[in-house]
């Protein structure tokens, strides 16, 4: 299953964290969820025809936030296939500004509250980790390849009014390709050699709504490596105005098809990276 269908059964479950708080759309239509920020660990592949269950609590909360936790099951085999950690915001769509919870949300997620489950944990991928002031300029300076521009359309959009989640991580997915190509093994030659990818991490950041009509840019780069696995970079711009909306780092690794384990970055792949490095600024 492509990570972003992942996150888009977080995003399902997610609404029905918020209908257990009180807040949902018959409800309370004037206020919603929004994501602020994503952390994400895959554990597990999750093939066709498999069943898929979430689970969620909540870590912790403060005025206008919670930590919600997330995970996604095999349902049969009960297999732990991917961690999710989310900062959500209670957000006012009219004024499109966060909002306190109401006492009954209070109350809700006083019973819905539970330790982080340790699998959720960072590995790689701190919140500092992360840089957070991306600019058009500064993604010159790093030499961050454009991996990505599309239109946004009515249908990427959820309720909210804005991208879905998932539709971010589409994108990123869309540029991974132009990613392994830019570091020296494209789609092609993966193939030839028996080769997949796979992404183990990723921390997202959520700085500025997208909405339909908008344009997506994505750039993308290399921030490390080491002997299997890669950390690499994406920014996302509005295509038009160059104002920041996302921002996105992860963990990836190439493996063998057969084994589906996990393999050494190739030598000859290993030898250009230095050259692939993004810039410290």
């Amino acid at each position: 299953m492509n990570v972003q269908h992942h996150l888009a059964r977080s995003s399902d479950a997610s609404f029905t964290v918020k209908a257990a708080l009180g807040l949902g759309q018959a409800r309370r239509p004037e206020t919603t969820f929004v994501a602020l920020e994503h952390h994400i660990r895959f554990h597990r592949e999750m093939r066709a025809s498999e069943l898929i269950q979430v689970r969620c609590g909540i870590a912790g909360h403060t005025e206008k936030r919670l930590r919600l936790v997330q995970e996604l099951h095999e349902a049969r085999s009960g297999d732990l296939a991917t961690s999710f950690t989310a900062e959500v915001g209670h957000m006012h769509l009219r004024s499109r500004r966060l909002v306190p919870w109401t006492d009954e949300a209070l109350h809700a997620i006083a019973k819905l509250q539970c330790p982080a489950p340790e699998p959720s944990k960072p590995r790689a991928l701190t919140p500092e980790t992360v840089l957070r002031n991306p600019s058009l300029a500064a993604a010159d300076g790093q030499g961050l390849i454009m991996s990505g521009l599309s239109a946004i359309n009515p249908w990427d959009c959820d309720s909210n009014g804005h991208l879905n989640a998932q539709f971010y991580m589409a994108a990123f997915s869309d540029a991974q390709g132009h990613f392994w190509s830019h570091i020296g093994i494209p789609r092609q030659e993966q193939s030839a050699r028996g080769l997949g990818t796979a992404t183990t991490e990723y921390r997202i950041a959520y700085l500025r709504e997208l909405q339909a009509g908008e344009l997506m840019l994505v750039r993308t780069g290399l921030v490390g490596y080491r002997e299997k696995t890669v950390h690499f970079r994406h920014w996302v711009f509005e295509g038009e105005t160059g104002a920041p909306c996302a921002i996105a780092e992860g963990i990836a690794l190439l493996f063998d098809k057969e084994t589906r384990r996990a393999v050494p970055i190739p030598a000859d792949v290993r030898t250009g990276l230095p050259a692939k490095l993004a810039a410290t600024i």
